[in-house]
């Protein structure tokens, strides 16, 4: 079976508490273009139970990020039929946040 492409997804605690929502709306501009991927829309970011949550849809497929209320978190969600670097988009999303801890994983699809 040939892959589809690849799903990123990262979970990470920031070192400087939650991020604000003006961070959410670059990171989901910014990463996307790092990365050679094509935002096909403005980011849609909306705050839910006192975090903020955020999706852009690619033209490759879409990037959420969304932030824990409790905790703080941060999760993103990376899925493209064009193959990118996860080891881009981790060091940029860590350096973005903050992140002083991070756990991620890639499934091809």
């Amino acid at each position: 079976m040939s892959t589809l492409g690849q799903h990123f997804i990262l979970d990470g605690i920031p070192g400087e508490g939650l991020p604000s929502v003006e961070a959410l709306r670059e990171a989901l501009l910014i990463l996307p273009a790092r990365l050679g991927l094509t935002v096909v829309g403005p980011p849609q970011v909306a705050v839910q139970g006192g975090a903020p949550v955020g999706l852009v849809l690619l033209s490759e497929s879409h990037l959420a990020i969304h932030f824990g209320a409790v905790g703080p978190t941060v999760h993103a969600d990376l899925f493209s039929c064009r193959s990118f670097s996860e080891q881009e988009a981790e060091a940029w999303l860590v350096a973005h946040f903050h992140l002083i801890e991070v756990r991620t994983r890639t499934i091809p699809r």
